[in-house]
């Protein structure tokens, strides 16, 4: 039966199983965040991407705070696949970097740390940096991709990360004393 739907039909379908659980939920949108993301994931374009993205995060958290990693790593990558669905904004470059801060934290708790999407990862996460203007958040990005490079071996990159995290903290004097820089 559900083979013989269209794919426009079924992701309504998932949208209502959605708007359903939403509804009928007294304890919060925390219980079922996860079927949630589940529903609006498969819902697809039927749903509002903004809903889907703030979903996925929430259900990616809540995995990662109960150690179920991998989980977690899939909602984020999911949420990051979304976001690239709303429009071009300040707003949307600020929520797409939160987005990976937070997948980046999740990775490094993983055997998947030296992975090239780690690498990929932090290239958009820092070209999100630059383009917002972050301050600290640049200098927090290049350390996690200089200590992505010293894992790997990969010993040019990584002291060109550190020329770049120099570079930026000579060039902005006022955060050498709220910065401490490890790697």
């Amino acid at each position: 039966m559900i083979a013989q739907l269209s794919a426009p039909r079924l992701q309504r379908i998932h949208l209502e199983i959605a708007n359903a659980i939403e509804r009928i939920s007294t304890a919060g949108m925390d219980a079922h965040v996860n079927d949630l993301a589940h529903h609006l994931w498969h819902a697809g374009p039927a749903a509002q991407p903004e809903r889907t993205i703030e979903c996925l995060v929430l259900a990616a958290k809540q995995a990662c705070g109960q150690s179920a990693y991998e989980a977690g790593l899939s909602h984020f990558g999911r949420a990051l696949q979304v976001i690239k669905k709303v429009a071009e904004s300040a707003d949307r470059d600020r929520k797409e970097f939160e987005i990976y801060l937070e997948y980046l934290a999740a990775l490094s708790l993983t055997n998947r740390f030296t992975r090239a999407e780690v690498a990929v990862a932090h290239s958009r996460a820092q070209e999100l940096c630059e383009r917002l203007r972050g301050n600290l958040e640049n200098v927090a990005v290049l350390q996690g991709s200089a200590g992505f490079h010293l894992r790997r071996g990969e010993y040019k990159k990584l002291y060109d990360r550190a020329a770049r995290i120099l570079e930026f903290l000579t060039m902005r004097p006022m955060l050498h004393g709220r910065y401490r820089l490890t790697i």
